[in-house]
């Protein structure tokens, strides 16, 4: 499968990369992609291609991963503060720590230095520990 900007193809979702988006990798060519599960079935428009990776804007998802789930805030897909909510909690704390493990080997060369367990928050949701604003000169969300 040939990657070019702007063309519009079908992708199956492999895993989530650090930061939550969805990565497939076509003929082995890493292409990220947000709101996207382990297992869903996409067809995305490429909208930035490099030489060794490319990212990919969501058009429809053509069959939905079984680990997906409805996001509980209902802006998840609009303001970017949600990425995890559309897959179950147990689920988001073993792709994190797999990130942590990943960063170590990659980064920092530690392949076999053991990593604990993500220690879960309760409660899961209705907290906040982060914010981060945007501005637009577009409406979003009203």
């Amino acid at each position: 499968m040939s990657i070019k900007k702007r063309s519009v193809c079908d992708l199956d979702i492999i895993d989530l990369a650090y930061g939550g988006k969805g990565l497939a990798k076509p003929d082995g060519f890493p292409v990220f992609v947000d709101r996207c599960v382990p297992g869903d079935r996409v067809r995305v428009k490429i909208s930035k291609k490099k030489k060794s990776w490319a990212e990919a804007r969501l058009i429809q998802i053509l069959s939905p991963s079984s680990l997906r789930q409805t996001p509980r805030c209902r802006y998840a897909d609009f303001c970017g503060g949600c990425k995890w909510q559309s897959i179950p909690y147990e689920t988001q704390l073993d792709y994190k720590k797999q990130h942590v493990v990943q960063s170590l080997a990659h980064i920092g060369g530690l392949a076999h230095v053991p990593v604990l367990d993500v220690i879960p928050s309760d409660p899961v949701f209705e907290y906040r520990n982060k914010m981060e604003f945007s501005c637009s000169a577009r409406r979003w969300l009203m």
